[in-house]
């Protein structure tokens, strides 16, 4: 009975992110990801994105005073007129207010998306690392990163 509740805690304390042993790994924790829908633009556009979903992970370098987090990105694509083989170039931006002005706060990424005649929307994807240099007892969640399509795509 004894060896059932100890291994109850210990489970319970793990579950919880409070493990009594200072040496035992813990999870790292990663700074919030938030995805900026911008509403469609209107007018003789040729092309239409979103972002429909992401993922990522971070892991910590040099003593936790770097950050490196790797986002996949999936896109949605449509364009209006599908009757000959198109290419376009998606742009797309990764921000980090904490680091504004600095031109560490905002960076533009683009990857060539390629359209077969008489296809009107296609689903495509693209991955990027980000490393964030991490001042020392800050809060992750002073981190917080954006991601959002950039104006700049054709």
């Amino acid at each position: 009975m004894i060896t059932r509740l100890f291994v109850l805690i210990v489970f319970t304390l793990t579950l919880s992110g409070c493990l009594p042993w200072p040496n035992v790994a813990r999870p790292h924790s990663c700074p919030k990801v938030t995805l900026i829908q911008d509403p469609p633009l209107l007018g003789d556009i040729r092309v239409q994105s979103s972002i429909i979903n992401f993922s990522g992970k971070c892991s910590y370098k040099r003593k936790k005073t770097v950050l490196e987090v790797s986002l996949s990105l999936v896109f949605d694509v449509k364009r209006k007129k599908s009757n000959d083989a198109f290419s376009h170039n998606q742009g797309y931006y990764v921000a980090i207010p904490k680091f504004y002005p600095n031109p560490m706060g905002k960076r533009v990424f683009s990857f060539p998306i390629k359209f077969e005649a008489n296809e009107k929307r296609v689903s495509a994807s693209d991955w990027v690392r980000i490393i964030i240099p991490i001042k020392v007892g800050t809060p992750i969640d002073e981190y917080d990163i954006y991601v959002g399509l950039s104006k700049s795509s054709s």
